[in-house]
């Protein structure tokens, strides 16, 4: 990857005149069934559950005083990170009595970060911050309803729309160029599903969604008749961003393309783990693949999502570090004291934010079970389907780069 250009900051601004905190009573979805899917989660998987909400804690601990996490112009995209990891888990401001006003601190800081073209005010150098953001800002609209989210989440798609390259590709900073980054596409693929998903009215918006697919599968190889995978700005088959592709065709109803199925065989190969110094098949960047990776397994369901889970869940559940209560300092809304935790990984390449983004990695997985609940099941988009699984290998590296 190319060097990570200077950290761009504008002055703030906000979008709602008169300038003060989002109103957040009587715009509550209030029919999550996301709850029901954690409660169930904690009766079959209590260890499981006690991880996400000690990183849930953990975040509390983290916050700065203007509501983001994160430090410079990485801020929008780790506050974006910690964001998705609450709203997974159903936390709003209306109605989460232990994390609510964290929540609503750091909507608000994406929020008036958003300048009158869309973008946001703090972005890092490569601007994976603005779908990162936007991506948490359709999540909030969709579980609170509060209109001037649904402001803030049209007017963010905005440059995601105009930064689609015609072949449906996106590149840094969405950049009109014929660079087609399969990293970058991701998240802009993640925040525009969850935008299209939650019904948002932003002209261009349905055509981007549908463009998706075919950007993605620009970088797509084939290794065999039954393998293939997706590569990082060309086709390689053996790429780490294999799950990347096949989750963005999985989430615009392409499951059952050619690419997605090569793609699910190349990837039966791969060991979801947590060791110091490797990742399972992988080396480097294994979490960052396997944060996708987990998502294809379980929109894939059967005996491919029962496998990968009954290594994912353990393996992520027993690493964590554990702060214990008697030393966190954490006290929770009925006074108290709390464990936190966290996950960190080392080895290059990976994004030093203090174990920020490594944590957010692992608890979206462990939020697997319930997270799109409402968001997709909804509106009818993700369903399972049992196939056979046929072996392959992985090797792929990839570097983020806030």
């Amino acid at each position: 990857m190319s060097p990570t250009p200077p950290t761009q900051e504008s002055p703030q601004t906000t979008l709602f005149t008169p300038k003060g905190p989002v109103k957040w009573p009587g715009f509550d979805n209030g029919n999550d069934k996301r709850n029901v899917g954690i409660t169930n989660r904690v009766a079959e998987a209590p260890l499981s559950e006690e991880a996400v909400m000690n990183a849930l804690r953990w975040y509390v601990t983290k916050q700065n005083a203007d509501g983001s996490w994160g430090e410079g112009g990485n801020r929008t995209a780790m506050t974006g990170l910690a964001l998705l990891c609450f709203l997974a888990h159903g936390e709003v401001p209306s109605r989460s009595e232990e994390f609510g006003e964290t929540v609503r601190r750091g909507l608000e800081f994406l929020v008036d970060g958003i300048l009158p073209d869309g973008t946001f005010a703090v972005r890092d150098g490569n601007n994976y911050s603005h779908a990162i953001a936007t991506y948490a800002l359709c999540e909030a609209y969709v579980l609170t309803m509060n209109p001037m989210l649904r402001e803030a989440a049209e007017r963010a798609l905005v440059p995601l729309i105009l930064g689609q390259h015609p072949n449906g590709g996106w590149d840094y900073g969405l950049a009109q160029t014929d660079r087609d980054d399969t990293s970058f596409m991701g998240w802009c693929a993640q925040a525009v599903k969850a935008g299209y998903a939650a019904g948002l009215d932003v002209p261009g918006l349905e055509q981007c969604y549908r463009m998706i697919a075919p950007g993605m599968k620009v970088n797509f190889g084939m290794a065999d008749k039954n393998r293939g995978g997706f590569g990082y700005t060309t086709p390689d088959a053996n790429s780490g961003l294999t799950a990347v592709g096949v989750l963005a065709l999985q989430l615009t109803g392409n499951a059952k393309d050619p690419a997605a199925r090569a793609g699910l065989n190349t990837m039966d190969a791969w060991t979801v783990g947590w060791k110091d110094g490797s990742f399972g098949t992988h080396s480097g960047a294994g979490q960052y693949y396997f944060y996708y990776a987990t998502q294809c397994m379980y929109n894939e369901g059967g005996n491919r999502w029962k496998r990968w889970d009954d290594r994912m869940n353990p393996a992520y559940t027993m690493s964590q570090t554990i702060i214990p209560a008697m030393e966190s300092g954490y006290v929770d809304h009925t006074g108290k004291a709390r464990a936190i935790g966290f996950w960190k990984f080392e080895e290059p390449p990976h994004v030093e934010t203090g174990g920020i983004f490594d944590t957010a990695l692992v608890t979206l997985q462990l939020e697997i079970y319930y997270r799109f609940m409402t968001t997709y099941s909804r509106f009818g988009f993700v369903a399972h389907e049992a196939k056979e699984a046929l072996p392959d290998s992985d090797d792929g590296t990839v570097t983020v780069r806030f």
